[in-house]
Protein backbone atom coordinates (compact mmCIF):
# COMPACT_ATOMS: atom_id res chain seq x y z
CA UNK A 1 0.00 0.00 0.00
CA UNK A 2 1.05 3.25 -0.77
CA UNK A 3 1.10 6.86 1.75
CA UNK A 4 -3.00 7.10 0.25
CA UNK A 5 -3.62 3.81 1.52
CA UNK A 6 -3.93 2.84 -2.34
CA UNK A 7 -2.01 0.07 -3.91
CA UNK A 8 0.92 1.13 -6.05
CA UNK A 9 1.15 -0.27 -9.23
CA UNK A 10 4.63 -0.56 -11.79
CA UNK A 11 4.07 0.92 -15.41
CA UNK A 12 3.25 -2.93 -16.64
CA UNK A 13 0.14 -2.31 -14.09
CA UNK A 14 1.14 -5.10 -12.26
CA UNK A 15 1.16 -4.38 -8.33
CA UNK A 16 4.29 -3.75 -6.44
CA UNK A 17 4.65 -5.60 -3.23
CA UNK A 18 4.29 -3.15 -0.13
CA UNK A 19 7.70 -4.34 1.64
CA UNK A 20 8.74 -2.77 -1.90
CA UNK A 21 6.95 0.40 -1.79
CA UNK A 22 8.17 1.21 1.68
CA UNK A 23 11.71 0.50 0.32
CA UNK A 24 11.46 2.88 -2.54
CA UNK A 25 9.80 5.41 -0.13
CA UNK A 26 12.30 5.35 1.96
CA UNK A 27 15.13 5.45 -0.67
CA UNK A 28 13.59 8.58 -2.32
CA UNK A 29 13.16 10.75 1.17
CA UNK A 30 16.02 10.07 2.77
CA UNK A 31 18.53 12.56 3.58
CA UNK A 32 21.75 10.85 2.43
CA UNK A 33 25.52 12.61 1.38
CA UNK A 34 24.63 11.84 -2.48
CA UNK A 35 22.43 14.38 -4.49
CA UNK A 36 19.79 12.77 -6.31
CA UNK A 37 16.60 13.89 -7.75
CA UNK A 38 13.61 12.60 -9.67
CA UNK A 39 11.64 14.38 -12.61
CA UNK A 40 8.16 14.04 -12.69
CA UNK A 41 5.81 13.63 -15.41
CA UNK A 42 4.19 17.05 -15.00
CA UNK A 43 4.51 20.94 -16.00
CA UNK A 44 2.10 23.47 -15.11
CA UNK A 45 0.19 26.23 -17.98
CA UNK A 46 -1.73 29.16 -17.13
CA UNK A 47 -4.58 29.02 -19.29
CA UNK A 48 -7.60 31.36 -19.09
CA UNK A 49 -6.21 32.58 -15.93
CA UNK A 50 -6.51 28.50 -14.16
CA UNK A 51 -3.83 26.53 -13.73
CA UNK A 52 -3.54 23.25 -15.46
CA UNK A 53 -1.38 20.31 -14.86
CA UNK A 54 -0.32 18.74 -18.20
CA UNK A 55 1.76 15.11 -17.84
CA UNK A 56 1.58 11.57 -19.93
CA UNK A 57 4.43 13.29 -22.26
CA UNK A 58 5.57 11.53 -25.50
CA UNK A 59 7.61 12.67 -28.24
CA UNK A 60 5.90 13.29 -31.20
CA UNK A 61 7.40 14.28 -34.27
CA UNK A 62 10.46 15.48 -32.37
CA UNK A 63 8.95 17.29 -29.65
CA UNK A 64 7.74 15.90 -26.07
CA UNK A 65 4.00 16.58 -26.06
CA UNK A 66 1.38 16.23 -23.10
CA UNK A 67 -1.09 13.72 -23.94
CA UNK A 68 -3.37 14.69 -21.01
CA UNK A 69 -4.07 18.12 -19.31
CA UNK A 70 -6.29 18.67 -16.62
CA UNK A 71 -7.35 21.72 -14.70
CA UNK A 72 -5.36 21.58 -11.37
CA UNK A 73 -6.90 20.60 -8.29
CA UNK A 74 -6.99 22.55 -4.71
CA UNK A 75 -3.87 21.99 -3.51
CA UNK A 76 -1.27 24.24 -1.36
CA UNK A 77 0.03 27.24 -3.51
CA UNK A 78 2.50 28.32 -1.51
CA UNK A 79 5.86 27.29 -0.44
CA UNK A 80 6.33 25.78 3.00
CA UNK A 81 6.91 22.02 4.58
CA UNK A 82 4.40 19.96 3.89
CA UNK A 83 2.48 16.63 5.27
CA UNK A 84 3.68 14.12 2.61
CA UNK A 85 0.07 12.09 4.06
CA UNK A 86 -1.52 14.60 2.46
CA UNK A 87 -2.43 14.95 -1.30
CA UNK A 88 -4.72 15.43 -3.65
CA UNK A 89 -5.67 12.95 -6.96
CA UNK A 90 -3.25 14.87 -8.69
CA UNK A 91 -0.35 14.13 -6.26
CA UNK A 92 0.00 17.70 -5.11
CA UNK A 93 0.25 18.52 -1.24
CA UNK A 94 -3.44 19.93 0.55
CA UNK A 95 -1.93 19.74 4.14
CA UNK A 96 1.37 21.55 5.78
CA UNK A 97 3.72 20.95 7.96
CA UNK A 98 5.77 22.21 10.46
CA UNK A 99 8.88 20.28 9.22
CA UNK A 100 9.96 18.17 6.84
CA UNK A 101 9.23 17.82 3.01
CA UNK A 102 10.26 21.18 1.42
CA UNK A 103 7.42 22.24 -0.96
CA UNK A 104 7.57 24.79 -3.84
CA UNK A 105 3.84 25.40 -5.66
CA UNK A 106 3.41 25.42 -8.88
CA UNK A 107 4.11 28.39 -10.58
CA UNK A 108 2.15 30.14 -13.28
CA UNK A 109 4.95 31.34 -15.39
CA UNK A 110 3.88 28.70 -17.91
CA UNK A 111 7.97 27.48 -17.35
CA UNK A 112 7.76 25.29 -13.87
CA UNK A 113 8.14 21.53 -14.22
CA UNK A 114 8.22 18.99 -11.03
CA UNK A 115 11.00 17.31 -9.62
CA UNK A 116 11.51 15.23 -5.68
CA UNK A 117 14.80 16.12 -4.93
CA UNK A 118 17.18 14.72 -1.86
CA UNK A 119 20.39 15.41 -0.25
CA UNK A 120 22.92 15.60 3.24
CA UNK A 121 20.20 18.69 3.91
CA UNK A 122 16.66 17.88 3.17
CA UNK A 123 14.02 16.38 0.71
CA UNK A 124 12.01 18.46 -1.18
CA UNK A 125 9.15 18.40 -3.75
CA UNK A 126 9.96 21.62 -6.90
CA UNK A 127 6.94 22.51 -8.74
CA UNK A 128 8.90 25.59 -10.08
CA UNK A 129 12.14 24.39 -11.62
CA UNK A 130 12.80 25.33 -14.94
CA UNK A 131 12.05 22.32 -17.84
CA UNK A 132 15.68 23.52 -19.28
CA UNK A 133 17.38 22.45 -16.10
CA UNK A 134 19.87 19.80 -15.74
CA UNK A 135 22.21 18.09 -13.19
CA UNK A 136 23.60 14.37 -12.72
CA UNK A 137 21.32 13.43 -10.34
CA UNK A 138 18.26 13.88 -11.80
CA UNK A 139 16.81 10.87 -12.77
CA UNK A 140 13.91 9.46 -15.15
CA UNK A 141 12.72 6.45 -14.60
CA UNK A 142 11.82 3.97 -17.17
CA UNK A 143 8.20 3.71 -18.06
CA UNK A 144 6.33 1.43 -20.24
CA UNK A 145 3.75 2.50 -23.06
CA UNK A 146 0.45 0.18 -22.06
Amino acid sequence: MGKSGQAVHDGKGDRIDSLRVKQILGDITKKVDSYRAEWLDADFKLINRDLYMHYDHRIIGGNLKPQKTEKLELCLMEDCSIDINSANRQGLPIRKASSGISYWYPRSDNNSVAWFGADSVGVFLDCDGDPRGSDGGLGVRVAKIR
